[in-house]
């Protein structure tokens, strides 16, 4: 069965294709602004997944969806290949995501309909001098 070790937001990830090294940068805890809703220009989606070799196959389709509260804010399908490798590190990189209000962004991950893993991104509203409003 293919799972899901850890996954991130970063910045910025690079993997080297030649060592499969992943490089991640500024790890993204949750998003902040002053207005709603807002653009995120820009971030990475990191993930290590692992298999059996002897019985799991050599590459698996998976859905990328992230939402807020039930609405669907982006899904895409993506493939990955572990070659002759027992895991495997991905990099989404995402652009220009709406975010409508400040409640918390899901990212989930899933084979064949089957979550292998979810991140519980926070949102939250600040002041124009950067504090959180709770």
């Amino acid at each position: 069965m293919i799972k899901a070790e850890f996954a991130h937001i970063a910045q910025k990830a690079i993997i080297d294709k030649r060592t499969n090294q992943l490089s991640v940068i500024n790890i993204i805890h949750g998003f902040g602004t002053v207005g709603f809703p807002f653009v995120v220009p820009e971030f990475s989606f990191v993930m290590r997944t692992t298999r059996d070799i002897d019985t799991d196959p050599k590459s698996v389709k998976i859905d990328i969806i992230i939402k807020q509260q039930k609405k669907e804010l982006l899904k895409n399908l993506f493939k990955i290949n572990f070659e002759d490798k027992k895991s495997n590190n991905t990099v989404v990189n995402i652009f220009g995501l709406v975010v409508e209000k400040p409640t918390p962004v899901e990212i989930i991950c899933k084979i064949e309909n089957k979550q292998i893993i979810k991140l519980k991104v926070p949102i939250e509203k600040k002041t124009p001098g950067g504090m959180a409003l709770k």
